[in-house]
């Protein structure tokens, strides 16, 4: 199935917001602190599409107009690996289930339990 799945994924773009000085753009949230530009990629935010990442240029080029205007970095990638999470999602689950029989079991308190 693997080999099926990475036939249909032949690329992906993502999209980052540089300025002139080599640094990214990075998203601090609601009520967020800290520097808008990181020297790390890793820290960046990134975009899957490329409209919000236009946003972020028009605002600081009509914001901040005696600086150079941002540019968009266009980051391809290609799938080249499936990770099958099915052994790791079932050893969580069995243990799920075992905790939930034995707080039914020794305590008869709340329990979820589906199924």
């Amino acid at each position: 199935m693997s080999e099926e799945v990475l036939a249909k994924i032949q690329s992906v773009d993502f999209y980052v917001v540089m300025n002139s000085d080599g640094q990214f753009f990075r998203a601090k949230g609601y009520g967020g602190s800290g520097n808008s530009w990181v020297d790390d990629l890793a820290t960046a935010r990134i975009y899957a599409k490329i409209g919000p990442a236009r946003n972020t240029v028009t605002f600081f080029a009509t914001h901040y107009p005696e600086y150079p205007r941002p540019v968009i970095i266009k980051l391809s990638a290609n799938a080249n690996e499936v990770i099958d999470e099915k052994e790791r999602v079932d050893k969580a689950l069995a243990r799920k289930k075992k905790r939930d029989e034995d707080r039914l079991k020794n305590r008869g308190h709340w329990v979820w339990v589906k199924g």
